[in-house]
């Protein structure tokens, strides 16, 4: 049996994200997305601005919504980064590459601290 409970319906809605997602800031902002959904399992997504731009449309999560015949808002604030330099999240699209960038913009400001100390 398919239990459609909030914590279930803001799973599938993250999920959506992640599919819509293109860049792995898009992933950043789609992963920690504030997902809240009230008991006629209509959903409010609220997106770091700096992760997920305004001017993207979540298409995978408003198809999603259509199905029971939800409603979906959006909504974008900003949220805490996990990072500095958040737009180096939109410069490629492989995860891979965007670690390194990280690192090298780290790097160059001097702020890489490994684990075991060093620098």
């Amino acid at each position: 049996m398919l239990a459609l409970d909030d914590r279930t319906i803001a799973l599938v809605f993250r999920t959506a994200l992640l599919e819509d997602a293109a860049t792995p800031g898009e992933r950043l902002g789609a992963l920690p997305a504030e997902i809240s959904v009230d008991e006629d399992g209509d959903a409010w997504i609220t997106l770091d601005e700096e992760l997920w731009s305004e001017e993207k449309d979540p298409d995978a999560a408003f198809a999603l919504a259509e199905l029971p015949g939800s409603e979906l808002e959006l909504a974008v604030t900003c949220m805490t980064l996990p990072v500095a330099w958040p737009e180096l999240g939109h410069v490629t699209t492989r995860t891979r590459e965007y670690v390194q960038l990280l690192l090298d913009a780290y790097t160059q400001h001097g702020i890489v601290h490994r684990k075991d100390g060093s620098e």
